[in-house]
């Protein structure tokens, strides 16, 4: 049987650990929404260098369709077959 000062002592600590644990969950999601975030702002920038690509480049939407088939086509015909 614990004293009442062991039993202050552990609700003590207790206490202590469950507002660590709380500290760290919050921090944990906010962490979690901040990569959200830059995940979002990264793909952002990709979508406009490549918007700003095909631009430079002067293709209607057709040539880039037949350009984007064209590249799927060659990596299909350049996966190996291991069967």
């Amino acid at each position: 049987m614990r004293s009442a000062a062991g039993a202050i002592q552990y609700e003590s600590e207790n206490q202590e650990d469950q507002c660590g644990i709380e500290k760290n969950a919050a921090k944990i999601t906010e962490l979690q929404a901040r990569q959200r975030e830059l995940e979002k702002q990264r793909l952002e920038l990709e979508n406009l260098d490549i918007i700003g690509i095909v631009r430079n480049m002067g293709l209607t939407p057709d040539q880039l369709a037949a350009l984007i088939q064209g590249a799927r086509s060659n990596e299909k015909k350049e996966e190996p077959d291991y069967a």
